[in-house]
């Protein structure tokens, strides 16, 4: 008896290692706006398992909701490092928000974080909304009312019936505004 062993070789893409991962984009922590600079540089590290091909920062004012303005990416420093200057003229307050794009030699694409998500870079001396003052008083009132059910449950769970309990609550009267009567 005769065995015949026929080998069949089959050719496919996945066979062949093909590239199927998109890049890695790593975003570090990045500094606050300042109005003393004449542009502001967005680092990041970007590898893949091939090749990359480009990187694209895409960027925005916060809160403006329009089309991201597009400037590309180059190797700085080698090993994956990418960096793109944004122009003092494009930097308004309150600040900005963006996203990186990566794609690799297989036309693998990556964003970074996705758009809908978008980094936010804010001024470091922007001012800082303040809480209306009629929320901090309503703060107050219900810390006082907490304080008062706190002392009334204290005086019941204490078994004695002549003891008493009293709240004293000393808070500052808004600036601007009048004092009780």
């Amino acid at each position: 008896m005769v065995f015949t062993i026929v080998f069949v070789m089959v050719s496919s893409p996945y066979s062949q290692g093909a590239d199927l991962s998109a890049p890695i984009i790593v975003l570090p922590i990045s500094d606050p706006l300042d109005d003393a600079v004449e542009s502001y540089k967005v680092v990041v590290q970007v590898t893949d398992d091939s090749q990359v091909d480009w990187v694209m920062l895409r960027y925005r004012t916060i809160g403006d909701g329009g089309e991201f303005e597009t400037l590309p990416m180059t190797m700085d420093r080698g090993e994956g490092v990418y960096s793109a200057m944004i122009p003092k003229s494009q930097l308004k307050r309150p600040g900005i928000e963006y996203f990186i794009e990566a794609k690799d030699a297989a036309n693998n694409v990556s964003q970074e974080p996705f758009p809908d998500q978008a980094r936010q870079i804010y001024y470091a001396n922007a001012e800082e909304k303040e809480t209306p003052k009629s929320n901090k008083w309503w703060w107050i009132a219900g810390g006082a009312l907490a304080a008062g059910l706190i002392a009334t449950l204290a005086q019941r769970n204490d078994g004695n019936e002549s003891s008493s309990a009293s709240l004293i609550i000393e808070a500052p009267v808004p600036s601007g505004g009048e004092s009780a009567k």
